[in-house]
């Protein structure tokens, strides 16, 4: 049997499927790539900070989320700047688009929507998202029904070298997006879990 390219592709699992807390681990394995964790700063305070740490604790990349304030990114170890200068949302209402360039070699992509691409190469995808989709009661045995879970769990999909090679900055960006997408309530489509 021939192997497709999701076969050979890295799949990162995204457990619990929450942008701003979550484990971010091999599907084949289980070996943890990432843990995101975000906190407030006190209780009554609107500003959260999330962190993205790898497996062995090294921050890849914090922002503070700030309801009055343009939100703030720290990349690794360089000095914190402002979301949007990395980020680049399009500004064309109904455009799901946003750019970032991998900031250790200059290189750039682009999600369209749940794909990201190579901003020189727009035809083949280097990384997918697919979100928690819920497995229809119909699709099951009598036996999955009674053991669950009843859904596919969310998943990154790296699809080539390229988003290998970039691999803390696709992650950062599709959790940013993530959290982004479900604060203004946005379904993906395809899934049947509503983001908030």
């Amino acid at each position: 049997m021939a192997s497709t390219k999701e076969d050979t592709a890295l799949t990162l699992l995204l457990t619990p499927d929450n942008p701003s807390n979550t484990s971010i681990s091999d599907a084949g394995n289980g070996a943890l790539f990432y843990r995101v964790d975000t906190e407030f700063k006190s209780p009554t305070s609107s500003t959260a900070v999330t962190t993205v740490s790898s497996a062995v604790g090294k921050t890849i990349a914090s922002w503070k989320w700030r309801e009055n304030w343009p939100n703030k990114l720290t990349l690794r170890n360089a000095a914190p700047m402002l979301m949007s200068r990395w980020l680049k949302k399009s500004i064309i209402p109904l455009d799901d688009t946003a750019t970032f360039s991998d900031p250790t070699n200059g290189k750039q992509f682009q999600w369209k929507g749940h794909m990201l691409y190579s901003k020189d190469d727009k035809a083949h995808p280097i990384a997918a998202f697919c979100p928690t989709q819920r497995i229809p009661h119909s699709r099951l045995t009598p036996e999955e029904i009674e053991t669950g879970p009843h859904y596919i769990p969310a998943r990154l999909i790296i699809l080539d070298a390229r988003g290998e090679e970039a691999l803390d900055f696709v992650v950062v960006s599709l959790l940013v997006l993530e959290r982004q997408r479900r604060t203004i309530g946005v379904v993906w489509p395809g899934s049947s879990f509503a983001h908030r």
